[in-house]
């Protein structure tokens, strides 16, 4: 990966990325719910393993291609972009922490 290509931790939106540190675990965010409902896949882990990709934790993130994770999105789920399929998560995460 080249220096100046964006990863998927910079498609994370400003407000997702205000609530969830690098070392918050990606499925608190993406819960096995949210997953099966907007994906093929049953869970995060899942979903991520369709490439190979080892994401736990938010910093997980860096190390994979923007353009590459946008297209499996794409592909694999209800949304056009990871964009928006991390604001949705992060609205509903956002949601349920409120809640608590």
């Amino acid at each position: 990966m080249s220096e100046t290509e964006q990863t998927a931790l910079d498609g994370i939106p400003p407000t997702l990325d205000e609530m969830a540190s690098n070392d918050t675990e990606i499925t608190d965010v993406f819960p096995d719910e949210f997953v099966q409902e907007y994906t093929e896949s049953e869970s995060i882990d899942a979903f991520f393993d369709q490439k190979s990709w080892s994401v736990s934790t938010f910093g997980d993130l860096e190390s994979i291609p923007l353009s590459e994770l946008d297209d499996l999105v794409s592909e694999q789920s209800t949304f056009d972009s990871w964009a928006a399929m991390a604001q949705a998560a992060g609205d509903e995460f956002a949601h349920r922490s409120s809640t608590y």
